[in-house]
C-alpha cells in the first residue's frame, strides 16, 4: 500500500497490464508515467526514479480485522464472499530499507512467534499468529533505545526493560515503557521469486539462510 500524494499532486493508477521483471506495473492518469508495483517507483515518464511512499498496513484474515474494527466499511462487489481467508502460507513477508531487504516466510515467523532483524539501518520485528494468521512488522527502536522481543503466550517481552506489549495492538501494557506505542514498518506479502527478483541478496528468516540455501 502506498500513498498516493507526489510533491502536493493526488495521482490515480491504472493497471498497465504490462509486466516488469515478472511484476504488475501501474500507470498513473496525470503524468502517464509507468510504476513498478513492488518498488512503487516510476520507471518511465516525467515522474521516473520518484518513488511513492509506502505505508504500513494490516496483513490478516478479514475477520480478524473485523473483531477489532466492526464499524469498519469494506468495498466489495455484489454477491462477493468476504469470509475469512488464510494469508497464502507460500508467500513471504517482505521488509525493505532502501536496496536492502529481508523475507520472512509466514510458517516458520509464526512457530517463532517474534523475530527481531536488522534491514539494511532499520531495526524490525516481525510478529505473526499462527491461529488469527494476523503479520504485523514494527520498528524495533522506542525512545532512542534499541530493544529486543521474545514472544510467551502471545504477548511480547523487551529484554532490556520488562515491558509488556500486546504485539497486536502496538502498545505496552505493563511495565516501565507502559503506554508506549511501536511504530509501524511497511511491509509487502509477495511470492518468494518476485521478492527475490527486486532484492537479490535478501534472506529467507527465520532460519533459512540465503536465497541459494531456502528450501523448495
Amino acid at each position: 500500500m502506498h500513498d498516493r500524494r507526489v510533491d502536493g499532486q493526488t495521482l490515480t493508477f491504472g493497471n498497465r497490464s504490462q509486466l516488469y521483471k515478472l511484476n504488475m506495473i501501474w500507470w498513473d492518469h496525470e503524468t502517464e508515467s509507468v510504476w513498478a508495483q513492488l518498488l512503487g517507483e516510476a520507471l518511465l515518464g516525467p515522474l521516473a526514479g520518484t518513488r511513492l511512499n509506502q505505508l504500513p498496513a494490516f496483513t490478516g484474515p478479514w475477520q480478524s480485522w473485523h473483531d477489532e474494527h466492526p464499524d469498519t466499511l469494506v468495498l466489495k462487489e455484489p454477491d462477493e464472499n468476504y469470509a475469512a481467508e488464510n494469508p497464502k502460507e507460500e508467500l513471504i513477508v517482505g521488509v525493505a530499507d532502501g536496496d536492502s531487504g529481508v523475507a520472512f516466510y509466514f510458517l516458520p515467523l509464526a512457530a517463532a512467534g517474534a523475530v527481531n532483524q536488522t534491514v539494511g539501518h532499520l531495526p524490525v520485528l516481525a510478529v505473526a499468529a499462527a491461529d488469527t494468521r494476523v503479520i504485523r512488522t514494527f520498528s524495533r527502536s522506542v525512545d532512542d533505545r534499541l530493544l529486543t522481543f521474545d514472544m510467551t503466550a502471545g504477548l511480547l517481552t523487551d529484554r532490556e526493560t520488562g515491558t509488556t506489549w500486546d504485539p497486536f495492538r502496538d502498545a505496552a501494557i505493563a511495565g516501565p515503557l507502559a503506554g508506549r506505542r511501536l511504530a509501524q514498518v511497511p511491509h509487502t506479502l509477495s511470492f518468494d521469486w518476485a521478492w527475490q527478483i527486486f532484492y537479490p541478496t535478501s534472506m529467507y528468516l527465520p532460519g533459512y539462510g540465503q536465497w541459494e540455501t531456502a528450501p523448495g
